[in-house]
């Protein structure tokens, strides 16, 4: 049997070649020619087989080189990373050690009676918070503390109105600083569009599971009371709108994105999460008072209502 299958494969190659030869001579190509056409195609071959070689060559190196290139802008990533993180530290050392100094410049110019210069260095240090608030430096816990007990203190010197009102006006934006910053909570899945204010009813407790967004006129309120402390809301998130504090109960509710506004009224707040919100609060000490508990986070503020 293999011989039978020997012979028929010699005869194929016999065949094959007489074919070509044929064809060489039909067309009238010389035996110089034929030869010539047989190392062409040959040669043809060799360079097609070399070509592939040297694309699978390539094609590895050029593997090889993403990869690198692929690791090194990892590592610059990584190295870019650490490095911002590290300037922006500093940044934020330096912006809290101005704000410090500044403050006690203030206390300074106070007890020399220095009101205009006093004025002048608190604008300074509202504009530096303001500044750290609006690229959201991170700033540690202590820095609201120290920044709330050099306000006592200045405001305990007697300073003009005018310090005094500065001063104030300060803590809104300790407290707005320490909103920015604030990392969000988890957030409820499910939304609510809401375009009116609501009254918010007689019964004792209302549980809200939604994440509520404004989508009403600018300044609108989600929720309107309508007696001191007659309802209480607990859980639920408001976003992107307007809400009054005062006469109602908060208790774990999460504001984002909004305007917050405390009239001097009756307060309660517990476990009540602020972020990347602004505040406005009554120009009396218990509105300031509330902006303090803010930027320092306490987690129950209460106020009782003006007898």
């Amino acid at each position: 049997m293999s011989l039978y299958y020997s012979t028929l494969n010699r005869s194929a190659e016999f065949s094959r070649s007489r074919l070509i030869a044929w064809v060489f001579q039909r067309l009238g190509v010389p035996k110089w020619g034929q030869i010539f056409v047989l190392v062409f195609f040959a040669a043809c071959f060799v360079f097609y087989q070399l070509l592939n070689s040297i694309s699978k060559k390539v094609d590895t190196g050029f593997t090889d080189t993403n990869q690198k290139i692929g690791n090194t802008n990892r590592d610059l990533m990584q190295k870019l990373e650490s490095t911002e993180a590290r300037l922006n530290s500093r940044i934020d050392g330096v912006l809290q050690d101005l704000v410090n100094k500044v403050l006690k410049g203030v206390d300074h110019d106070v007890s020399l009676g220095r009101s205009e210069d006093a004025k002048a260095k608190i604008q300074m240090a509202s504009f530096l918070i303001s500044l750290a608030a609006k690229n959201k430096l991170k700033a540690p816990a202590n820095f609201f503390t120290d920044a709330v007990l050099a306000l006592d203190d200045i405001a305990s010197a007697k300073p003009t109105r005018v310090v005094l009102y500065n001063l104030n006006q300060m803590r809104v934006e300790l407290a707005t600083y320490r909103s920015a910053i604030q990392q969000p909570p988890k957030l409820p899945s499910n939304f609510e569009v809401t375009r009116e204010a609501r009254s918010v009813p007689p019964p004792p407790l209302i549980t809200l599971q939604n994440l509520f967004r404004w989508s009403g006129p600018p300044g609108g309120e989600f929720l309107r009371s309508l007696a001191p402390g007659s309802a209480t809301i607990v859980g639920g998130a408001f976003g992107d709108g307007t809400q009054t504090l005062d006469n109602i109960k908060w208790i774990g509710t999460v504001f984002v994105n909004c305007h917050i506004r405390y009239r001097g009224g009756f307060l309660s707040l517990q476990n009540v999460v602020f972020v990347n919100c602004t505040f406005e609060v009554a120009n009396t000490p218990k509105g300031y008072e509330v902006a303090d508990l803010i930027a320092l986070q306490r987690p129950e503020i209460i106020v009782r209502a003006p007898s």
